[in-house]
């Protein structure tokens, strides 16, 4: 079952030290505006609002309690938890060493047990499907950040991250929060909701330092080429890829987009053939995909063609369901005029 398709909402557990700003943060998504005076200190869990989950799948956001008697209870609901927000305070070196030291092995020890194993805070040596089932999609969110003097560019960001990102395959992605300007508060709950709904670990090897796609959506990626390609020529040209764009997004190419994207995919060795995208281009264009973060476009190709999260074609998708005639389909085909031929017109053709 896909996530786009669970009966029960989704969970987004949002975690972190005292005085980070978790509660802020949720009740600033939910009122659009900053709580100048806090009521509660935790809120009870709350839907993600319609404008932030345009995909229609219900999610609850959920607080927890930082303090140490409420350690079980932030437990358990790690354990069942779709994603995770984890916050800190920019402001605070403390808050944002303890991501390593303390938050990102207990996220993955208390998913272990979860699982019936016991995770280490390096390599686990489990088989990479079960590595995948228990790994939770973690957003890093640094709070606060109307206190910065220097407002960080993206590429400051990644350089800041990347040690934790390189050794916590989890963490999908990092941003910069502020609960009282309201600053990105609602993209990082977006981030999060669309961790879930397209799961990176089963399109690439989250665990590689190129973060290659996975085989079995090379093998899916050369079928759909395949479909695509409606002479049999072996690449794409211009009229098949705009009906892949049609088939998939429902929109149209325009000249300028194909022109752009043959000359990106040109940059790869092989990835395009007398001005058309070849299957060497046509899964470099979904690698690319994936490295500038859009995930979600590489799996509503995949969800268009049949596959599951798991990357295998549904039997919804092999078997459509039979839809029997109508009675006004009937009706017609019965009241249509019969052709008679006479036995001296069948021997006459005879």
């Amino acid at each position: 079952m896909t996530a786009a398709s669970a009966a029960s909402p989704l969970r987004v557990a949002v975690v972190g030290d005292a005085g980070v700003g978790k509660t802020s943060l949720i009740t600033s998504l939910i009122a659009n505006r900053f709580q100048e005076h806090k009521v509660v200190a935790v809120v009870p869990p709350v839907p993600l609002p319609r404008e932030v989950s345009p995909d229609d799948v219900a999610t609850l956001v959920v607080d927890t309690d930082s303090r140490l008697a409420a350690t079980a209870a932030v437990d358990a609901e790690l354990r069942v938890a779709d994603a995770v927000v984890l916050v800190f305070d920019v402001s605070n070196n403390d808050s944002f060493g303890r991501i390593t030291s303390h938050w990102l092995p207990r996220i993955r020890r208390v998913r272990a047990t979860a699982s019936g194993a016991v995770a280490s805070d390096g390599d686990d040596s489990d088989d990479d499907a079960a590595r995948r089932r228990r790994r939770v999609p973690v957003v890093l969110v640094g709070n606060k950040v109307d206190k910065h003097i220097h407002v960080r560019t993206d590429s400051e960001l990644a350089g800041v991250f990347a040690p934790i990102t390189s050794k916590f395959a989890e963490v999908q992605c990092c941003a910069e929060t502020s609960a009282k300007t309201n600053t990105n508060v609602r993209e990082c709950f977006q981030f999060a909701h669309k961790a879930v709904l397209y799961p990176l670990d089963a399109l690439v090897d989250v665990d590689s330092s190129d973060r290659s796609l996975r085989p079995p959506l090379r093998r899916a990626l050369a079928r759909i080429f395949r479909m695509c390609d409606e002479d049999c020529d072996g690449v794409l040209d211009d009229n098949e890829l705009r009906a892949f764009q049609r088939h998939v997004f429902r929109l149209n190419l325009s000249q300028n987009k194909i022109d752009g994207v043959k000359r990106e995919v040109g940059k790869c060795v092989g990835g395009v053939a007398h001005d058309a995208l070849t299957v060497v281009g046509f899964t470099h264009l979904h690698q690319l995909f994936v490295r500038k973060g859009r995930a979600d476009t590489v799996w509503s190709v995949m969800r268009r063609f049949g596959y599951t999260d798991s990357l295998r074609l549904s039997p919804s998708y092999l078997c459509p369901p039979y839809a029997p005639l109508t009675a006004a389909t009937i009706a017609k085909l019965t009241s249509a005029p019969r052709v008679v031929v006479s036995s001296a017109t069948a021997s006459a053709a005879a």
